[in-house]
């Protein structure tokens, strides 16, 4: 029995709808992309934030359940000195893409930007780290922060901060060195483990002397090239 012309119709109709459905979400994705490439490069200067934050916002109504679109906003917010408002949108990104780990990253360095070293930061560290593994750029960006910001912290999140930064000394050893000195915390790398035989490492002993825990290089009791006892 052969297709009625009628229902012939009808399925040609339905294709065409398919079609054009399918035309204009792509069409508004390519547009949203657009405006969103508009923001990353306008967002890097602060002269233009404002622009780029527009472009994020019309970008948004045309993705509204686009991650990028509100982690650009977020982004943009953050520096024109609106946190809270960023952290919110932060948030919101994050129910829309919850396995990013750029995305938690970003939510970590927002919060410690706005001085809250709560569970939220905790939580927002882990997730960065187990959803980023082994990624260099994440684990490098956090022991940055990390090195800045561990007198401030909470045990638990300094051992979290000491996941990444011996991450990062692993892979990039000289740039670890250069922010820990810049930092006054050159004692943290070789305290924990990072910096291996920090007894005997030229670069420990004269962190010793420069933070006054010692005050020669020879074979004395005082000696830089050995880890100076705590007093009880």
């Amino acid at each position: 029995m052969g297709v009625q012309p009628s229902t012939r119709l009808l399925l040609l109709s339905a294709l065409i709808v398919l079609v054009a459905c399918g035309v204009y979400s792509n069409a508004r994705w390519i547009l949203a992309e657009s405006y969103l490439r508009f923001s990353e490069q306008r967002g890097q200067s602060s002269e233009t934030r404002s622009v780029a934050q527009q472009a994020a916002g019309i970008a948004l109504k045309l993705q509204p359940y686009s991650a990028r679109a509100v982690q650009s906003q977020a982004s943009n917010d953050l520096f024109l000195n609106k946190p809270q408002k960023a952290l919110d949108e932060y948030v919101k990104a994050l129910t829309l893409a919850p396995a990013d780990a750029y995305l938690w990253r970003d939510y970590a360095l927002a919060l410690v930007n706005a001085g809250i070293f709560d569970q939220r930061l905790d939580r927002a560290v882990l997730q960065a780290q187990t959803w980023a593994r082994k990624s260099k750029p994440i684990h490098m960006s956090l022991a940055v922060v990390g090195l800045r910001v561990f007198s401030q912290s909470s045990p638990s999140l300094r051992a979290q901060w000491l996941n990444s930064i011996r991450f990062a000394y692993w892979t990039k050893p000289a740039v670890v060195l250069w922010y820990a000195y810049v930092e006054e915390q050159e004692l943290l790398l070789c305290d924990n483990t990072i910096i291996l035989q920090a007894d005997t490492n030229a670069w420990c002993a004269a962190a010793r002397w420069r933070h006054g825990l010692c005050s020669n290089f020879g074979a004395e009791a005082d000696s830089c090239f050995r880890k100076p006892v705590k007093k009880s």
